[in-house]
């Protein structure tokens, strides 16, 4: 072969390295263009693994009303396919198992942004997960929207890139005083002495913090508040403690495996405290089923409920039922809304970049009917120094929830109701 020829063929060859590349290159840029990967960390394995796999199945029906036509919805992005801003790109979800523990939580939300190259992460179920995930998110200047998570200092730390849905523990606390002073008035007695029980990490020891201050407040008696170890094995002593202290009103704060133990824990030593309040584990998909009819008559706090009268609310109900087979929950809806509100904002930025997404969240300003949750719709607080609240939901509105027959029901404010309030809580005999 002459040295013309062999130069020829080199060049014909490199051509065509070069032309291959090109074309991987263009089709690379393609995918990136018309596909939005948002990450998402939520407890897929561990103690609390049921509630996480719910709060997915939210997050998969929002990402297919995202990314499909759904005419009868007046959810944001309903009417279109994809995000018409950006040429219909699809939503990509990726997933992340944090365990429910918060160091596993920082890595994986780091492995997100900095490997999966996502564009906002959203998700997580303990606040303690969510408060180590969104540090990394504000590091890595990585929008972060987490529809649970109520602790309140979450939003007390001045961070720029991360958004609550939720309503945080200071308004539960408020919540669910201002139902037991309405009933008071409606029964015409005072409940005065309170105790609390709290799981130990992040999300208990806060909320305990939210109920102490408004029993002082409001002139409440605390009689005990007692910590246990988060999905303890047995809570034999706590739950002595506080039937020995005999309370009118009972907070029980805790995750699924603690919801259960104190449920069965307190019948074995038969307390039953006229009013009982339940928060976090009492939403569980294994609450009910566990303890059957000995859940009967707990009060819960909750943001959702499958079927109150908001017309958009019953029509997601609907596709939640006919895709899964069950009511929509509260794990389940908590994080629809998030990737519904990323991707509000991603189209309204028009943009792909991080901040103008940023800047996009801060100016959200969803109506009532453009939400599954109660409430006025959602649009978020200005950030703020410490210990100010920054970017929390100012929509968030409140419901009491009460187990009745197995079901849950909203019994509080009345505009919500759906069923009939048990009042006050029955004895073990009674359920």
């Amino acid at each position: 072969m002459s040295n013309h020829k062999a130069k020829s063929k080199i060049l014909l060859i490199l051509g065509l390295i070069f032309l291959l590349g090109l074309c991987g290159f263009l089709t690379q840029g393609w995918s990136q263009e018309k596909m939005i990967k948002i990450g998402a960390h939520l407890p897929l394995s561990g103690g609390t693994a049921p509630t996480g796999a719910f709060n997915k199945e939210g997050i998969d029906l929002a990402v297919e009303i995202i990314n499909n036509r759904y005419p009868e919805l007046t959810l944001p992005l309903a009417q279109t396919e994809g995000l018409p801003n950006l040429g219909g790109a699809k939503i990509k979800m990726v997933y992340a198992d944090d365990r429910g523990d918060p160091n596993v939580a920082l890595a994986e939300v780091e492995r997100l942004i900095q490997e999966e190259k996502v564009l906002a992460v959203i998700g997580g179920w303990e606040s303690s997960c969510i408060k180590t995930g969104s540090l990394v998110s504000e590091k890595f200047k990585t929008p972060h929207i987490s529809g649970a998570g109520s602790s309140v200092d979450l939003t007390t730390r001045g961070l720029k890139y991360y958004f609550r849905l939720l309503a945080h523990s200071g308004k539960v606390a408020r919540a669910y005083f201002d139902f037991l002073e309405d009933m008071e008035r409606k029964v015409g007695r005072k409940y005065n002495s309170i105790a609390i029980a709290y799981e130990n990490t992040e999300y208990g020891s806060v909320a305990n913090e939210q109920l102490e201050r408004e029993v002082r407040e409001r002139k409440y008696k605390l009689v005990a508040s007692v910590p246990f170890y988060k999905a303890a094995t047995s809570v034999t002593s706590e739950v002595q403690k506080i039937k020995a202290s005999k309370p009118d009103v009972f907070f029980q704060i805790g995750y699924d495996p603690d919801a259960i133990l104190f449920t069965k824990e307190m019948r074995n030593v038969n307390f039953a405290p006229s009013v009982w309040f339940g928060m976090a584990g009492y939403t569980s998909p294994k609450y009910i089923p566990s303890v059957g009819n000995d859940g009967n008559g707990v009060l819960i706090s909750g943001w959702f409920h499958s079927r109150f009268k908001k017309p958009v609310t019953l029509k997601v109900g609907e596709l939640y039922r006919s895709r899964y087979g069950k009511e929509m929950s509260i794990p389940v809806a908590l994080n629809f809304m998030s990737p519904i509100v990323a991707a509000e904002a991603i189209n309204r930025a028009g943009s792909t970049d991080k901040e103008a997404i940023r800047d996009a969240l801060e100016k959200t300003k969803l109506t009532e009917e453009q939400s599954i949750m109660p409430g006025p719709g959602i649009w978020f607080t200005p950030v703020q120094p410490p210990p100010a609240h920054s970017h929390d939901n100012a929509g968030a509105t409140m419901l009491i929830i009460q187990i009745i027959d197995k079901k849950y029901e909203v019994v509080w404010p009345e505009k919500y109701k759906t069923g009939e309030l048990i009042w006050p809580h029955p004895r073990w005999s009674e359920k």
